[in-house]
């Protein structure tokens, strides 16, 4: 995906293509294109929303790292760093004639509102888009956080992964400083997620980085009881350092969202953020179906 590689500022952005997990609109642009120019595109299921594109391979040119492919030939040792600015450096716009087109107007993904009190992925992650900063360092893991994150409307920085966290504070704190390093995490799809890369908590809280940490939970979907991990990974004498939420309503997360500690985004702030057992974006469960069909 490339999420962060572009400002979505720009008045030509118009969003991300992922197959049946797309807008509508931005579909149907994207696949009646005449010609479709992909930069490092990887075809995976969750970028395609379980391989569900639709746009035929003659009409393509793929410029990845050290290879290009036009259709079905294939140029290797071409490689991106110096092509792109040849092509940049080539093309005559004045020589070119193209045709007007509607270009889709993005919109912030509406923020889902019901009497529940209950967090919701479709409330979750349109209501924290709302509050992150430019030049905020936005990590997220592959699974739920990395789908919410791509169909909201974010900052440019992204990363990935809790050992990318502790990577990309830590380059934060060594580089101008004053960004804030916010991290999703996701326990949901399976027990071990994020226990994988757990220990780097520990490295956060040695070197005294500054990072807010959400954890997605699927209320009871483990035993494991996240919000104390910094009783056992904070040296003694350096607990306060660390805070930590057990949060289960909307209420809740309004209520922090708004506050200084926040916005300043000082020491280790970790939320675990309690979900319905069941509950789960409309694109993921497009990702999951479009996947099962192809596999049959």
């Amino acid at each position: 995906m490339g999420k962060g590689s572009v400002d979505e500022n720009l008045p030509n952005f118009v969003g991300l293509f992922a197959g049946d997990g797309s807008r509508p609109d931005i579909r149907t642009a994207f696949e009646s294109s005449d010609m479709i120019l992909t930069i490092g595109n990887i075809k995976s299921e969750l970028n395609t929303a379980g391989f569900t594109y639709n746009f035929s391979k003659l009409n393509t040119i793929e410029i990845h790292y050290d290879f290009v492919e036009i259709g079905h030939a294939r140029f290797d040792k071409v490689f991106v760093r110096s092509l792109v600015p040849r092509l940049v450096a080539a093309v005559d716009p004045t020589r070119m004639s193209h045709t007007a087109r509607v270009i889709p107007t993005i919109k912030p993904t509406p923020v889902v509102t019901s009497e529940d009190d209950a967090i919701s992925h479709a409330w979750f992650w349109p209501t924290i888009s709302q509050f992150l900063q430019e030049g905020d360092l936005i990590v997220t893991e592959t699974g739920t956080s990395y789908i919410g994150l791509g169909i909201s409307t974010c900052p440019r920085e992204l990363g990935y992964g809790v050992g990318a966290t502790q990577s990309v504070a830590l380059a934060g704190k060594d580089g101008d400083g004053g960004q804030r390093t916010i991290s999703f995490e996701g326990d949901e799809w399976l027990p071990e997620s994020f226990q994988l890369t757990t220990q780097e908590l520990a490295t956060i809280i040695h070197h005294k980085l500054d990072v807010a940490m959400f954890l997605i939970e699927l209320d009871g979907y483990t035993i494991w009881q996240y919000a104390k991990l910094s009783e056992v990974l904070s040296p003694t004498g350096q607990e306060t350092q660390v805070k930590t939420w057990n949060i289960s309503s909307r209420k809740e997360i309004d209520a922090f969202l708004k506050t200084e500690a926040f916005a300043l985004g000082k020491g280790l702030q970790f939320f675990d953020i309690h979900m319905p057992k069941l509950d789960a974006l409309q694109a993921l469960i497009d990702c999951g179906k479009g996947a099962g069909a192809r596999v049959g």
